[in-house]
């Protein structure tokens, strides 16, 4: 596949939803970020500095083992782990945009990973939590994708401060 081919895949509402949920998860990223400064007491740039070289799985499982560590309510654990389910069911699709090129998939009007069906038989993908047997996608499912993210990151940013976890 050409550049030319992948272009002509792609629609510009497509690549503008690509950009929309990469830049959710980065703000969920942040959030915890945020999240682990108020837990240990500290400046968002320690934490940053600390944390620059992990990814959304990781800085998930630093801030929940965290809570665990500080003896925080269970309560307080399984509801930011709910409100990061969000999130970790839609971690195979972040992965696709920022690692795939992207092909038409059998489904009528719908994309998938440029991999999906070219996988040699030693390769099975790596998923995170929960996850979906998903692997093409609608505009329509795209859209959808997008807005979850962001009503979950508003959600989340809500109990933090209800929490007290961040300002």
């Amino acid at each position: 596949m050409t550049v030319d081919d992948a272009d002509q895949v792609l629609t510009q509402h497509q690549i503008a939803l690509f950009g929309t949920i990469v830049q959710w998860f980065a703000s969920y990223e942040l959030t915890m970020e945020q999240a682990i400064a108020g837990v240990v007491g500290t400046e968002l740039s320690c934490i940053a500095i600390l944390m620059r070289g992990l990814d959304f799985a990781q800085k998930r499982a630093a801030l929940l083992d965290l809570l665990r560590d500080r003896s925080a309510p269970q309560d307080r654990w399984e509801r930011v782990f709910a409100h990061l389910a969000v999130p970790a069911c839609h971690i195979h699709l972040r992965d696709g945009i920022v690692h795939s090129t992207w092909i038409k998939a059998p489904e009528p009007r719908s994309i998938q990973p440029n991999w999906i069906l070219r996988l040699p038989p030693s390769i099975e993908p790596l998923c995170l939590g929960e996850t979906t047997d998903e692997a093409t996608y609608t505009l329509e499912r795209l859209e959808e994708i997008a807005a979850d993210l962001a009503e979950g990151h508003k959600r989340f940013v809500a109990y933090l401060v209800e929490a007290g976890l961040i300002r």
